[in-house]
């Protein structure tokens, strides 16, 4: 392959986009108000040094799993918030993570992803746990929900019975 011998035309385009800022940034915020915003996501971009393009979308980059512990609580908060504000009417959550990925980082994120949406019925008192010393609580109203399975009950048990080690 040839190296690119055309015109330059991302040092052009750079200059005229940069000479707009401003009334780019404008137009943008004006647009973004306009419609409900993604909880995140990434696009990674590719500058072959004459063409740029867009290689890859995601819907969860890393992130999630990087946020402090002491910190998650109050992120937890904050997405609810986030939530009820954009999508009042949510019912359901479904996180929808790629089938074929082999990053233990994405799937790390992806976890800590869920866990922030589950801190239910308040933040601090999930994972069957609460402020309350010895007062542990299991149902469709806690983390992780109700079933017929039985199994959000065993998982309480072992909760219960790991803390009281």
């Amino acid at each position: 392959m040839t190296e690119y011998s055309g015109p330059n035309l991302l040092a052009e385009l750079s200059a005229k986009l940069e000479s707009k800022r401003e009334e780019l940034s404008d137009f943008f915020s004006s647009e973004r108000e306009k419609l409900p915003m993604p909880l995140y996501a990434s696009v990674d971009i590719r500058d072959a040094g004459w063409k740029v393009a867009a290689v890859d979308a995601n819907a969860y980059p890393a992130g999630f799993n990087n946020v402090s512990s002491s910190d998650l609580p109050n992120l937890s908060e904050q997405l609810m918030i986030w939530l009820k504000k954009e999508h009042p009417s949510t019912k359901w959550l479904h996180i929808w993570p790629e089938s074929h990925t082999r990053n233990k980082g994405y799937v790390e994120n992806l976890i800590t992803l869920q866990q922030l949406f589950s801190l239910r019925p308040a933040v601090k008192w999930a994972d069957y746990t609460t402020p309350i010393k010895n007062y542990f609580q299991c149902g469709s109203g806690t983390h992780p929900g109700g079933g017929i399975t039985g199994s959000p009950g065993e998982m309480a048990a072992k909760k219960i019975l790991g803390i009281w080690k």
